[in-house]
């Protein structure tokens, strides 16, 4: 959890926000270093839902110059991309747009960086919240450069006394910052910048995050993105590690309902592995998946796939299935609803690793965790 979070402080997060009931118009007027393109605000989630108004713009650019106006309740993060001949070409960090008129400069060049905004929640991020984590993003992202660097000297398989002391240090971290973020909360009822992280991290339940949204203002709480996230809080402590994994409705290659986990009692772990098409992180883990199948099947493992493809590009799921030999069941999530509103997931590739009596007891493993856990069943 602390790898993400030190990603959206070392290119991303933002500011001191504080409670706006009173629907305004903003303007943000953008620099950039490319001549011409389309660019996009983009929702940094992948449930619209948390937006009261667009949750995703586009307009040209020309001459290196752009500009959003529309309405707004208070202040709402965004990722900006850039895109040319269809192409994404450059992903921001994430950001905050405010009330009133504002500019924004991105730096192609400056892969989902911080971009540097102009309006008063920026300027609390960077005079006040973004320094209570320095310290703790520097040190998160060392963690990452080093497990970056040990799969490589190691070609994947990292030994685990290599691995053990950096997952302690990683947990600390995490611990360190929850407590920030609730102290904050305590100290700041009426901000908005801990909501918004939350929306990040709702992936990986922690009960702390229910008591850090009770520190909100009633105000905060009541807007719409606060609504949906409390929302999603209470979905994901439903499949929290330790609680049963619920049926769900998908539909098969064939597109007839089935519903799963159908679990096979006499495998002592499932792994339901979501992703899509156009995935790369999530396309990158076949092989080992693969591998991990072949080998453990018949010592009690058994994998499931979950596409969340939209319609259109169901053809490219199906060629990915035959061309990546993925052969282990796979389904069709419609629309992401059982992904996006049930169990809360908002980065991919994800994954639950069940039991056999269908009992979450990892959620989003590691690969080479899964195949230390595996390993033990031979």
């Amino acid at each position: 959890m602390f790898k993400f979070f030190s990603c959206i402080i070392a290119g991303a997060l933002t500011t001191g926000l504080y409670a706006q009931q009173v629907t305004h118009i903003y303007t943000l007027s953008g620099n950039i270093n490319s001549d011409t393109g389309r660019v996009m605000l983009y929702p940094i989630s992948s449930d619209s839902t948390y937006y009261p108004y667009k949750s995703h713009m586009e307009t040209n650019v020309v001459n290196g110059k752009f500009m959003f106006t529309d309405s707004i309740d208070y202040p709402t993060a965004y990722r900006l991309v850039l895109q040319k001949n269809f192409t994404t070409v450059y992903v921001s960090g994430i950001f905050l747009v405010d009330t009133g008129w504002q500019t924004i400069s991105c730096d192609v060049d400056s892969l989902r960086a911080m971009p540097k905004v102009l309006n008063s929640t920026m300027d609390e991020w960077r005079k006040s919240f973004g320094t209570k984590f320095k310290v703790l993003s520097g040190e998160g992202t060392k963690i990452s450069q080093k497990k970056d660097s040990l799969r490589k000297v190691f070609k994947g398989k990292v030994p685990d006394s290599l691995l053990i002391p950096l997952a302690i240090k990683s947990d600390s971290l995490d611990h360190a910052t929850n407590l920030i973020l609730l102290h904050y909360a305590e100290s700041n009822p009426n901000s908005y910048l801990v909501m918004w992280w939350l929306i990040f991290t709702i992936n990986h339940y922690d009960p702390i995050y229910d008591t850090i949204y009770s520190r909100f203002s009633i105000s905060v709480q009541k807007t719409t993105t606060g609504k949906k996230l409390e929302e999603k809080l209470r979905g994901a402590s439903i499949v929290a590690v330790g609680k049963k994994f619920p049926r769900l409705n998908f539909l098969d290659s064939n597109y007839t309902p089935v519903v799963i986990p159908n679990l096979n009692r006499k495998n002592k772990y499932t792994l339901i592995d979501f992703w899509y098409s156009y995935c790369s992180a999530c396309i990158l883990q076949f092989p080992k998946l693969r591998q991990l199948l072949s080998q453990y099947k018949n010592s009690g493992f058994e994998i499931i796939g979950v596409s969340i493809d939209e319609m259109k590009y169901l053809n490219d799921w199906k060629n990915i299935i035959k061309n990546k030999e993925l052969d282990w069941p796979q389904y069709w999530d419609k629309d992401a609803k059982c992904a996006t509103y049930i169990l809360s997931i908002n980065t991919y590739p994800a994954n639950f690793l069940l039991d056999e009596n269908g009992v979450i007891v990892r959620r989003n493993i590691e690969l080479n965790n899964l195949e230390k856990l595996l390993s033990e069943l031979k």
